[in-house]
Order: structure tokens, then C-alpha cells, then sequence
């Protein structure tokens, strides 16, 4: 199959990896070479401790994690190289252990411990793409579309003038208001106090 991109879990392969060549003087390059999908020299690291081995057994075990991985070392490459060939852009796009992790999380999110009908997940899938997109859901109340625009009027803010400031600035400037409470001044002032 050419359009399918075969990938092995490089946790697995660095475990092993670990388990097998971890007291090795060149065990540092090897973990690094297969950090940075370096897949010949990984390969060629590993054909290097053939014979090295502290005993019999680990040397086996070195020859078949070697034949598997000689076997599978296009499993190993990263998968953006791959897309790229294919002519996809992948500037965006993440490591194949974070693309693993978010998957196991949107699949335990999905399903949470329950059973799902595949209508069922299609459904919330379908949703849970649209959300993220900005799309507009159809739903048994109608169309449900995120709100983009803002209000088309600005509300300005109200300053509210403080009353003890506004009667500080008032007295005494204007001696005809200081007549008595008498007065004719005095009554039209008190006729337009709920003005």
C-alpha cells in the first residue's frame, strides 16, 4: 500500500532500545540518533555493539532487535518526511508521540468509559470539529453559529461627576446664589431641582 504510512511506536523501540543497551559506552548516540529520526545511524550504532555484549544472551537479543529494526527501519522515519514527498505542507504539525498522546486523549475524551453507537461518535466528532473550526452546527433548535461580530454600537463610558465635587466648585463663585432662603432666586432654583 503506497498511500499509507506505516509507523512503529518509537516508545517501544526506545524501551527496548533502553532494556538492551543501556550500560553501553555508545548507548547516548544511539538514543539521540533515534531522537532525531537518524535511522542509518541508528542502525549503523547498533551494528558497531555487535560483539560487545557482556554475555551470550544479550547478544541474541541484540541481533533480533536488529533484524527487526533493519526489517521495519521505514516504520522509524518520521512521518512529516513522508507527507512532505507526498507534497503536504507540515510546519504545524507535531512529532508522531504528540500526535500519538492526541489522539489517546480525543479517543478517551470521545468515549469516557462509556459505549458508543458509530452514529454516535460521528456525531460528537463532527461536533467537536465544527466547535474548533468556527463552523455553524445544525441542532433539533435550529442553526447554532458562533458569535464573531461584535456589537455594532460602542457603548461610551458614563462619567459619573461626584456631587460633593461639583457643589466645591460652585460655592461662593456666584454671590447672587448666596441670598437668603427667602428669596425669589431661592424658589426658582428649588423649581427646577428635578430638572
Amino acid at each position: 500500500m503506497s498511500g499509507v504510512f506505516s509507523g512503529t511506536r518509537r516508545f517501544h523501540v526506545a524501551r527496548s532500545m533502553k532494556q538492551l543497551m543501556k550500560s553501553h559506552p555508545r548507548y547516548r548516540y544511539m538514543k539521540r540518533a533515534l531522537r532525531n529520526y537518524q535511522v542509518e545511524t541508528l542502525l549503523l550504532e547498533l551494528n558497531s555493539a555487535v560483539g560487545t555484549m557482556d554475555t551470550p544472551e544479550k547478544e541474541e537479543k541484540l541481533e533480533h532487535f536488529l533484524a527487526f529494526l533493519t526489517h521495519h527501519q521505514e516504520t522509524i522515519k518520521d512521518y512529516r518526511s513522508w507527507l512532505q514527498e507526498k507534497g503536504v505542507d507540515t510546519t504545524a504539525y507535531r512529532p508522531m508521540g504528540s500526535a500519538e498522546a492526541m489522539m489517546n486523549q480525543l479517543a478517551k475524551r470521545l468515549k469516557n468509559g462509556r459505549a458508543w453507537s458509530k452514529k454516535g461518535v460521528m456525531s460528537m466528532a463532527r461536533l467537536w470539529i465544527g466547535l474548533k473550526d468556527d463552523l455553524s452546527i445544525q441542532t433539533i433548535y435550529g442553526k447554532w453559529e458562533k458569535a464573531t461580530e461584535k456589537s455594532e454600537k460602542e457603548h461610551r463610558a458614563k462619567r459619573k461627576i461626584p456631587t460633593k465635587l461639583v457643589t466645591e466648585t460652585v460655592r461662593q463663585n456666584m454671590p447672587y446664589l448666596n441670598q437668603a432662603i427667602g428669596k425669589p432666586v431661592h424658589f426658582a432654583l428649588q423649581g427646577l431641582k428635578g430638572f
